[in-house]
């Protein structure tokens, strides 16, 4: 069990680190653009990634099988990696009101990355949970 959750918590720490700089190296693979261009707000990566770190930081402490930790880091990667997904179908459409030039899909394959190492996280922290509740013979879904 203590593998799975060591996994499940660097991936998710490493995944939060590289969501922080993700838009600065957007703008590296796209030297056209700021980090502005690009809709997704960093002030969202910035709190996503905060509050994966600390639900991280719980699966290493006396966690004992709780499934709260994983669902929360797999949740702000699936919501992340949506907002980056409609930011570049909003950015790409036809029938946007006012002309710009489109997001190249290599920048937002960078911004892809970290959503998808938290995600990444948060099933090897299921899996550490499922590991855990057949040596123990559950799972702890809340504290009580």
């Amino acid at each position: 069990m203590a593998n799975r959750a060591t996994a499940a918590f660097v991936f998710s720490i490493i995944g939060a680190s590289y969501q922080l700089t993700s838009l600065y190296i957007a703008v590296l693979i796209d030297r056209s653009t700021n980090p502005f261009y690009y809709t997704v707000s960093f002030d969202s990566f910035f709190l996503t990634s905060l509050i994966v770190i600390w639900s991280a930081s719980h699966i290493l402490e006396d966690w004992k099988g709780r499934i709260a930790w994983p669902s929360i880091i797999l949740a702000l990667g699936i919501a992340n990696m949506s907002t980056v997904i409609i930011a570049y179908y909003i950015q790409n459409s036809a029938t946007q009101p006012f002309p710009t030039t489109p997001s190249p899909l290599t920048a937002t394959l960078a911004l892809l990355s970290g959503p998808l190492l938290n995600m990444i996280g948060g099933l090897l922290g299921f899996s550490a949970v499922r590991q855990y509740s057949r040596e123990h013979g559950r799972a702890i879904i809340a504290q009580a």
